[in-house]
């Protein structure tokens, strides 16, 4: 019957069904591509099925996108379903708000009135085997600022950031002077409130002290960084900003200011709570970070922290490995008592769940023991994260205990 038709016809035919299927191609397209995903996702845990899990696999949490009960259980029921045994939550976001009752940071607009969000996440945590680490951060607020204006953080032209809030993302943030002794007193005081009234396990430091981006030219640390040093700085700040024949030293005395003062945390918290795990979030450019004022090999020398998580945020599996595998090295010859957490993610927000599984298991027949994914938003939001995870940590405690 259709070799009756026309040429013409026959074409028309042709393309009509051509049309039909790729219409449902494209319809379908997504599925299909999900039950690829799947299958390379379960090729790849087969890798690993006869290693022991992860002991540490935490995920970090943002309590501004979790701000109400019902958010947080799905999100924690979320966690222990795919076997994630460690939140870090930020208590503090960016230093502006607090989710959780403070004396010393504003209470979050968006939290709840009626409880206390951060009381209800470690109970309903704690109820499923969820560790939690309060991820702090150091960044002051406006208000904090302007009723000490000595704290605020100063640019080398001698702007304070009252004048100039630091915008790194578009945001207005406020760095504070590190080496201010009310500001290192303040810091201290607030961490405390966390140890002593919550049941925390755990805290995850940000890396924001207020050394950053040619920030905390002061005559304090001009002051501290003379005395230091047994010199007096002829052109100030010229003499210290990159190029300047103070740099190197002026890099090594602000990382000092920094490790004294982790270091009188960790001491301080630990005569508290001395089972409490104390972590840093780093990068693994250990120049970069020193121009910051961090230098985590100085840090895990002096045993100022408990745990070092580097944030390898990338898609590129084998520099993920890699650069874990040097900075264990690093980190081993000054100091074995300190573990290393690689944290990947963010850079695979667009990405199928495979990739992420890529990484893990990369890092997992590397010999890396403990694993951070950012962020929780960035899983709930690729569908069947939550669930590839959950085949690689379950695939691996069956292995672990059989």
């Amino acid at each position: 019957m259709v070799c009756g038709l026309s040429l013409k016809t026959k074409l028309s035919l042709v393309a009509a069904l051509l049309m039909i299927f790729l219409s449902v191609l494209v319809t379908f397209y997504g599925d299909i591509m999900y039950c690829m995903d799947r299958l390379k996702v379960r090729r790849m845990i087969r890798q690993v099925s006869d290693m022991s899990v992860f002991k540490i696999r935490g995920i970090y949490a943002f309590p501004g996108r979790w701000p109400y009960k019902d958010e947080m259980i799905k999100l924690l029921d979320n966690m222990a379903k795919s076997g994630f045994n460690v939140i870090l939550w930020y208590a503090n976001e960016d230093g502006q708000r607090a989710y959780y009752k403070s004396k010393f940071y504003p209470y979050a607009p968006s939290a709840p009135r009626d409880v206390d969000p951060l009381k209800v996440l470690i109970e309903e945590a704690h109820r499923r085997g969820i560790k939690v680490w309060i991820w702090f951060s150091f960044m002051g607020y406006r208000d904090l600022v302007l009723r000490h204006p000595k704290w605020a953080a100063v640019y080398p032209n001698g702007t304070s950031v009252i004048d100039k809030p630091y915008r790194p993302w578009g945001a207005d943030w406020y760095p504070l002077n590190p080496a201010h002794p009310e500001v290192q007193e303040f810091w201290e005081q607030a961490i405390l409130e966390l140890v002593e009234n919550y049941d925390i396990d755990g805290i995850n430091f940000q890396d924001d002290f207020g050394y950053i981006d040619s920030i905390s030219y002061d005559y304090i640390n001009k002051a501290m960084f003379e005395k230091l040093f047994g010199i007096g700085i002829m052109r100030w700040p010229e003499d210290v900003l990159p190029g300047g024949p103070l740099h190197k030293s002026w890099v090594e005395y602000k990382c000092r200011v920094i490790t004294s003062f982790v270091k009188r945390l960790y001491r301080r918290v630990k005569s508290v709570k001395p089972n409490i795990v104390i972590s840093l979030a780093v990068s693994s450019n250990l120049q970069w970070f020193r121009e910051r004022g961090v230098d985590w090999v100085m840090l895990a020398r002096e045993q100022c922290v408990d745990a070092l998580t580097f944030m390898l945020y990338s898609d590129n599996t084998d520099w993920v490995v890699n650069e874990t595998l040097r900075v264990m090295n690093i980190i081993k010859e000054v100091n074995p008592n300190v573990r290393v957490i690689p944290i990947l993610g963010y850079e695979l927000r667009d990405d199928p769940p495979s990739k992420w599984i890529e990484q893990a298991v990369a890092l997992r027949k590397a010999g890396v023991e403990d694993i951070i994914v950012f962020w929780a938003r960035g899983i709930d939001s690729i569908k069947g994260c939550w669930e590839a995870f959950g085949e690689l940590f379950s695939s691996m405690r069956r292995s672990a205990q059989s």
